[in-house]
């Protein structure tokens, strides 16, 4: 184990050396084969070029013999003849020969040795140069060509000397490696180069060398592409010097030809990152800013500006200090932000996120951190900026309807036993105040106290969503005229109520009597409000119905309310307004201002009706100067009136009645009231007993009064547990909210009692159940609710 560790590093120095010999070979500006036993395993780069060969596995084993023959062409030459016997070095003079038939002269530099039994030949081969071709043997010219030509092997570039009295063109050897072509197939001339010049780039280049040599200049240089031998282009750097005689005239250019294809592909590849990078950066929903350790920006985009509203004077500036200073002057608490800055900039490090509100009420949230290279160096400061206001009203929104449920649930229970304890409370005191037994009107004094408990009951079901609005078009102007016409015998001393409402109908689909309690509730408010007003500035109350439309925006922002035509109810005070902290809560459940003078219910109920109604409500207050509350409510299209007729007249026969209720107090109350009507009627407490009489009796009964919610079983299953026996029995249903009916039972049903429910209520109902169409006016103007069709179940029961 110790000596495999030692070892180790040896290998890996061994592996490097070898990596860098492999290198060598490949960038050697000779042409190199190795053969082994005679038979071609390899050749680098330049001998491909020099055999015509596209890939080594072309090369590989052919007879090293017929590719390097004497200049005969009839044998090998003899040096390589005395390699291949035995191990040895020699050089000389070869005809190579190409995988295409052709023939080229080289110089070759070639030794052997034996590797593990077998003969291994490494030959170095070279084109003859074209001066020695030529027969040129001047010692100092083939001295001064030699040192050339080893200053133009000594670099992986393209090296050229231009005779510009001949035109002639001289290129080193990687001419061919680089681009691919053959010796024979570069012409000795200017057109070597020029032919391939790209032609969208060729008269540019020429102008541009000539312009240079014509106009005394030392130096060229230029970018360009220049066409391979496969027809693909290389991207080429290419600058010369002039050499010029005694008189200036430009005698030679020489100069050097740099491939800087991967260059530019790698610049075009990163100019591509930038420009996805930057599109990227305008396009996201948040403020981006990358800024260096000196204040300059790096990285930002347009969105940044617009969250600060910053202006394009400020935001164009370089300088990322004097946009922070504006921005600062945007925060609520600007002296908290810039002790964030200080304190980032004493630990660069640091990462943080917290958040930022504006004078505007808007909210940002910030997120900062240091941005490093790939070698972790840290070259500057990222920020990312966001709005999150609309994701806060909404987690506010989410927080209230959970409140609101929890406070509705805890209500509906509480309004739905006290309307049960008030049904005896208001038939009996209605009964007594319509007899002689009550001359001082003690009954009627029970009777107010008892409705006004009722109206709030049915504040607490309409808020919770369980007493459902019957919906139906009707003229918004109606419900309004009537509220404000119950407010004018009510009003304070010095308040003043101005109307305006439009000529046309407003139609809307919704229930009048809830739209008649909105309008109320809202318009007190308003008067409770302006009662704090000081006495120099008059009370004024102005109710408005207008036409408006709620664009799709508007109407994402105040859900349920669709996008499209609306009517706009508004009621506008001049009483104190309201601050941001009371704007806050005034939909709250029991949040009141005005102490023991208010339930807190009144603005709680007037969402509540507005949702039911798939409308919003709006508040425009500023403190001192009042507030306008807008109830936005969906246009209906107006209802087209029914054909007058005249009903039957209403017989009053006594009929046979039960009642059937868990609360004994409420049961007896509707026997003595159905008795004193001139019905029989009976009473049963337990609907399991009321199923099983009605059952074994049936013909007995003309008509069943039944609350619904009782234990063991609903005011509905009983009528499916009778229905079989007495299919034609109508049943009236009680109840603190209307319940879902099962649309195969709804035929049943007759009439529907919210509670706590009148007298009266019992007897037009009755009648109406009785008599059919003789009594639903009266029946509806009592307060029943006629069931002339299965109403569709809520949400829940």
């Amino acid at each position: 184990m110790t000596a495999a560790r030692k070892n180790a590093p040896s290998a890996r120095r061994d592996g490097e050396v070898a990596a860098r010999y492999r290198e060598l070979v490949e960038m050697s500006p000779d042409a190199i084969l190795l053969a082994e036993d005679g038979v071609m395993r390899f050749a680098n780069p330049v001998g491909l070029a020099l055999l015509r060969a596209s890939c080594a596995e072309e090369v590989a084993g052919r007879p090293i013999e017929a590719l390097l023959r004497h200049e005969d062409g009839t044998r090998p030459p003899a040096w390589l003849a005395g390699l291949l016997r035995e191990a040895g070095s020699a050089s000389g003079e070869a005809i190579l020969h190409p995988l295409d038939g052709g023939e080229v002269p080289v110089e070759v530099r070639a030794r052997s040795y034996l590797d593990h039994g077998r003969m291994v030949v490494l030959a170095f081969c070279r084109e003859t140069p074209a001066g020695a071709q030529a027969g040129e043997t001047d010692p100092e010219l083939r001295e001064s060509l030699a040192r050339f030509h080893a200053i133009a092997r000594a670099t992986g570039d393209v090296v050229w000397d231009w005779d510009l009295a001949t035109d002639s063109l001289w290129w080193n050897d990687n001419f061919q490696f680089l681009f691919g072509y053959a010796a024979r197939e570069i012409e000795p001339t200017i057109e070597s180069w020029t032919n391939r010049i790209h032609p969208d780039d060729h008269d540019r280049v020429i102008a541009k060398i000539h312009a240079a040599i014509d106009g005394g200049r030392r130096t060229w240089s230029d970018e360009y592409r220049f066409r391979r031998k496969n027809g693909s282009y290389a991207e080429i750097f290419d600058r010369g010097q002039v050499l010029r005689d005694p008189s200036g005239r430009g005698a030679r250019m020489v100069g050097m030809m740099q491939d800087i294809t991967g260059r530019k592909q790698t610049e075009d590849a990163l100019r591509e990152k930038s420009a996805l990078l930057e599109a990227v950066v305008e396009s996201a929903g948040t403020g981006i800013l990358v800024v260096n350790p000196d204040g300059q920006k790096l990285v930002h985009n347009q969105r940044l500006y617009e969250l600060f509203r910053i202006p394009s004077e400020i935001a164009d500036d370089p300088r990322v200090a004097p946009q922070f200073e504006f921005a600062t002057t945007q925060a609520k608490d600007p002296a908290a932000w810039i002790g964030m800055a200080a304190s980032l900039a004493s630990r660069p490090e640091a990462i943080e996120r917290f958040e930022i509100e504006l004078i505007d009420g808007r909210i940002l949230d910030s997120y900062t951190a240091p941005v490093h290279d790939k070698e972790g160096r840290r070259y500057g400061r990222a920020w990312i900026f966001e709005d999150i206001t609309e994701r806060r009203r909404d987690i506010h929104r989410l927080r209230q309807a959970e409140r609101v449920e929890a406070v509705g649930s805890f209500a509906a229970g509480i309004a739905h036993d006290l309307g049960n304890m008030l049904v005896p409370i208001m038939v009996t005191a209605e009964r007594i105040s319509g007899g002689v037994a009550d001359p001082e009107g003690k009954a009627r004094i029970i009777l107010s106290a008892a409705d006004q408990a009722k109206t709030l009951v049915e504040q607490i079901l309409e808020f919770t969503g369980q007493r459902r609005a019957v919906r139906e078009p009707i003229d918004l102007r109606t419900p309004v005229s009537r509220a404000i016409e119950l407010l004018g015998s009510t009003l304070p001393e010095g308040v003043v109520v101005e109307r305006q409402l439009p000529d046309r109908p407003a139609t809307v689909s919704g229930d009048a009597t809830q739209l008649l309690r909105l309008t109320l509730n809202l318009c007190r408010n308003a008067i409770q409000a302006m009662g704090d007003t000081p006495s120099d500035r008059p009370a004024r109350l102005i109710v408005r119905v207008e036409e408006g439309h709620a664009d799709a925006a508007f109407a994402h922002a105040h859900p349920p309310l669709p996008a499209g035509p609306a009517m706009i109810l508004s009621v506008e005070d001049n009483g104190p307004g309201m601050d941001a902290a009371t704007l806050e809560r005034i939909f709250e459940p029991f949040f009141s201002t005005k102490g023991s003078r208010g339930t807190g219910l009144g603005l709680a109920l007037v969402q509540s009706i507005a949702a039911q109604h798939e409308g919003a409500v709006t508040v425009d207050t500023i403190p001192g100067k009042g507030a306008t509350f807008r109830i936005w409510l969906p246009k209906a299209q107006p209802a087209v009136a029914a054909e007058p007729t005249s009903p039957p007249p209403r017989t009053g026969a006594a009929r046979n009645i039960l009642v059937v209720d868990d609360r004994p107090e409420i049961a007896k109350t509707l026997v003595e009231l159905l008795e004193a009507d001139g019905h029989s009627a009976e009473a049963i407490e337990d609907p399991f007993a009321a199923r099983d009489r009605i059952a074994m009796l049936p013909g007995r009964f003309d008509l069943v009064i039944t609350d619904y919610h009782m234990p063991g079983m609903t005011g509905a299953e009983l009528v499916a547990g009778v229905r079989f026996a007495c299919p034609d029995l109508p049943f009236i249903l009680t109840s603190g909210q209307m319940p879902p009916i099962d649309p195969e039972l709804a035929a049943s049903f007759v009439a529907f009692l919210p509670k706590p429910f009148t007298a009266k209520t019992v007897q037009e109902a009755c009648a109406a159940a009785i008599d059919g169409q003789a009594s639903i006016a009266a029946a509806k103007a009592a307060g029943a609710s006629i069931i002339t069709k299965c109403p569709h179940p809520p949400s829940s029961s």
